[in-house]
């Protein structure tokens, strides 16, 4: 939940300093990254990798340390664009 709501936070804060052209610049860019990862594992076959991986990792780290990380960048990068918005 901390890491959808800061990742919310980010996306109003790109919202707020770019208005809707910043919100389709991170659509856009958010689709050619993923995209293109998915194309590179489909292209080099790493799919069954990629499911081992998620199998062998612990609770703890899928469902804690990954969003607890995710929330973490995401808190530092609105608060660094917050900053830059609100004098």
């Amino acid at each position: 939940m901390l890491a959808a709501a800061f990742l919310g936070v980010a996306i109003g804060v790109v919202m707020k300093r770019w208005g809707q052209f910043g919100i389709w610049g991170l659509v856009i860019g958010a689709m050619v990254v993923f995209g293109g990862l998915a194309v590179l594992v489909s292209w080099r076959g790493w799919w069954g990798d990629v499911g081992s991986w998620l199998v062998d990792e612990s609770v703890l780290t899928l469902a804690v340390a990954i969003p607890v990380a995710l929330a973490a960048v995401t808190a530092v990068l609105s608060f660094t664009g917050l900053r830059r918005i609100v004098p």
